[in-house]
């Protein structure tokens, strides 16, 4: 009940804030015409276009790197020893044990 009181607050503040941004003037524009109008400077299309640089760059690093790490990944599977059984097992009366002890503690 609990959960579902924070996400009905999350969501009235999401709502308020996106009504302030649509409809509430500041001045003679509203908060979303002033930074669509700050979006069509220059300067933000300059900015935009060195977070695209870097961003693409950013991602041909990425991108070549990615085979070596398969090829590792895949080499020391390769050398690894295969899964085997557990090294030790548990007997029923420790399972008996530890079921009690489970059932005193949730009571």
């Amino acid at each position: 009940m609990l959960k579902l009181l924070k996400v009905g607050i999350a969501v009235a503040c999401a709502a308020g804030i996106a009504y302030f941004a649509f409809f509430v003037p500041l001045g003679r524009l509203t908060l979303y015409q002033h930074l669509v109008g700050i979006s069509h400077t220059d300067e933000a299309r300059q900015l935009g276009g060195e977070i695209e640089s870097a961003a693409r760059d950013l991602g041909e690093g990425v991108a070549s790197k990615v085979p070596e790490v398969i090829d590792g990944a895949k080499r020391r599977a390769a050398d690894s020893e295969p899964l085997s059984a557990p090294l030790s097992t548990v007997s029923d009366e420790d399972r008996a044990a530890l079921d009690a002890l489970v059932r005193e503690k949730s009571d």
